[in-house]
């Protein structure tokens, strides 16, 4: 049984103790192998190689192949609603970041959505400092009838995959988080 479900700064790594865990408690082992999951769900396929490594030149080309010009769009720190907007937004994010990698674990479908469960790592540079992040999600998409992503919502924890690694504002965090 999972008891006491707080983990403070002395676990940093989050998702490999969720990971472990999961499998301990009697969950199915993360398939890790793309490869397997894009045949399975080919119509995923693009979504999956866009995310694998967003850390490319084709970034903008890719998002307007995959996503339709109308959509809704959040990854819990930005929300748009348009195929351009997007594409400024993952380009200028690609261009931030040192390294990008997604691991789509598993694919749930349901009705008309998909949600799909991965873990990520990425690298970047604040004040001359290398920080790399590791952290997991689930995200929920919805294609139309081109098989274009029109809805994405991504559920991930930003303060630990993302704010609690920034200086100063992640001493509060850690600070704030240590009390409780």
């Amino acid at each position: 049984m999972i008891t006491g479900c707080s983990l403070k700064a002395e676990n940093p790594d989050y998702p490999a103790i969720y990971e472990d865990l999961s499998l301990r408690s009697g969950g199915d082992p993360p398939s890790g192998a793309e490869t397997d999951i894009t045949l399975e769900y080919p119509e995923l396929a693009g979504f999956i190689g866009l995310f694998r490594n967003i850390k490319r030149d084709d970034v903008a080309e890719q998002v307007r192949e995959i996503y339709a010009g109308s959509l809704y769009f959040s990854d819990t720190l930005k929300t748009l609603y348009d195929n351009e907007a997007l594409a400024a937004y993952l380009e200028e994010t690609a261009q931030r970041i040192t390294f990008n990698r997604v691991t789509v674990h598993q694919v749930i479908p349901a009705g008309g959505d998909y949600f799909l469960r991965w873990s990520m790592k990425t690298g970047f540079d604040v004040f001359g400092k290398s920080i790399e992040t590791h952290s997991i999600g689930m995200s929920q998409l919805r294609l139309d009838d081109s098989g274009k992503v029109i809805f994405h919502q991504d559920f991930w924890d930003n303060t630990e995959g993302l704010f609690r690694h920034l200086p100063v504002l992640g001493y509060f965090i850690s600070r704030t988080r240590d009390r409780f």
